[in-house]
C-alpha cells in the first residue's frame, strides 16, 4: 500500500524526534527511549549523588572525568559534592594517591553507528585542604570546562580535551596546562616554571607571574594579557595575535619578535640589552605582536 506525502512526512518526523530524544537523553537528558514490542516507551532515571565529607591523608590528587564541569578549590577539610545526571561519580585513596573518578565512559548510545556521549549537566566539586601544600594536583577532563582556585602544589597540571580551563589564585612550582578545544585564563597566579597549550582556543593572562620560565602556544587563537614574566620566556600563536603587558622594563628583556603576517609593535622601542637577566621569544604566524613593558 503506496503512503501519501502526508504519512511520510508524519513518519519522519516521528523518526526525527525519536532520534533528537535519544541523543538529547545520552547528552544529559532526564527521559530515555526505547522500544517496547514496536513501540517507542520512556523511561525517567534519577540524578546520582556524591556528597563525602571526611578526614583522609594524602598527597597527591588526581581527579579525572569524562564528561564533566570540575571545580577543585581550597577549603577546611577534603569534601567531594557530585551530581550526575548520566554515569556515576567515586573516588579511592590508593596508597598516598586521592583519585576521584566517574563512570561516564560508559554512557555511551549508539544511533545508526553515530555515538553521543552522556554527562552535560554533570557537576562536580572536589574541596582539598587549605593548609596543605600538596606534592602534586592533576586534573583531567576529555568534556567539561575545569575550574581549579586557591590552591598551592609542588606540581599542578590541567588538561581538558573539549572544554576550558580557569585557574585563580594557584601557586606552584612546575604548572602544566593543555586544552586541545578551549581556552586557558591563568589568573593572579605564580609559577616557578609554566607550559601552557591550546589547540583550538586563546590563552588568557591577567597578574600571572613565573620566576624561570614560561611557555605558551596557541596553535589557534590569541596569545594575550598582564604578567611579570622572568627567565626564558616563549610564546608563539600560529594563527592569533600576541598582546602582554609586562611588569618589567625593557632594559630587563633581550627580545626577539617576528610575525609571518601582521606588524610587530614594542613599546618602549630599544635596542636589546647585552646584560638582560630575561629571555623573551615571539612568533605569529598569521596575526600582529605587541608587546608594553612597565617603563
Amino acid at each position: 500500500m503506496k503512503r501519501g506525502p502526508f504519512a511520510k512526512s508524519m513518519l519522519t518526523m516521528m523518526a526525527v524526534g525519536l532520534v533528537l530524544s535519544v541523543a538529547g537523553y545520552a547528552m544529559g537528558g532526564s527521559t530515555a527511549v526505547y522500544w517496547d514490542h514496536g513501540t517507542p516507551r520512556g523511561v525517567t532515571r534519577d540524578p546520582v549523588n556524591l556528597s563525602v565529607a571526611e578526614s583522609i591523608q594524602f598527597t597527591e590528587l588526581d581527579v579525572h572525568t569524562s564528561m564533566a564541569d570540575v571545580r577543585v578549590v581550597s577549603g577546611s577539610a577534603f569534601s567531594v559534592d557530585a551530581q550526575y545526571e548520566t554515569g556515576e561519580p567515586g573516588y579511592e585513596l590508593d596508597g598516598n594517591v586521592l583519585r576521584v573518578y566517574d563512570s561516564g565512559t560508559e554512557n555511551i548510545m549508539s544511533i545508526s553507528g553515530i555515538g553521543f556521549y552522556g554527562g552535560s549537566a554533570n557537576k562536580m566539586t572536589v574541596t582539598v585542604p587549605r593548609d596543605v601544600k600538596l606534592e602534586r594536583i592533576n586534573v583531567r577532563g576529555d568534556v567539561g570546562d575545569l575550574q581549579l582556585r586557591n590552591l598551592s602544589a609542588s606540581a599542578m597540571s590541567a588538561a581538558a580535551s573539549t572544554g576550558k580551563v580557569e585557574m585563580w589564585d594557584c601557586s606552584t612550582d612546575q604548572l602544566t596546562v593543555y586544552a586541545d578545544t578551549g581556552s586557558v585564563y591563568l589568573n593572579n597566579s605564580q609559577a616557578v616554571r609554566a607550559e601552557l597549550k591550546t589547540g583550538v582556543g586563546g590563552i588568557h593572562l591577567s597578574d600571572v607571574e613565573t620566576v624561570e620560565a614560561l611557555t605558551a602556544v596557541s596553535s589557534v587563537g590569541s596569545v594575550k594579557g598582564s604578567a611579570d614574566l622572568s627567565g626564558d620566556i616563549s610564546v608563539r600563536s600560529d594563527v592569533g595575535s600576541i598582546d602582554l603587558v609586562l611588569a618589567q622594563s625593557r632594559a630587563q628583556y633581550d627580545v626577539d619578535a617576528k610575525a609571518d603576517i601582521g606588524a610587530v609593535k614594542i613599546s618602549p622601542e630599544l635596542t636589546n640589552p647585552t646584560d638582560a637577566p630575561n629571555r623573551l621569544n615571539l612568533r605569529s604566524g598569521t596575526g600582529s605582536i605587541t608587546i608594553k613593558f612597565h617603563d
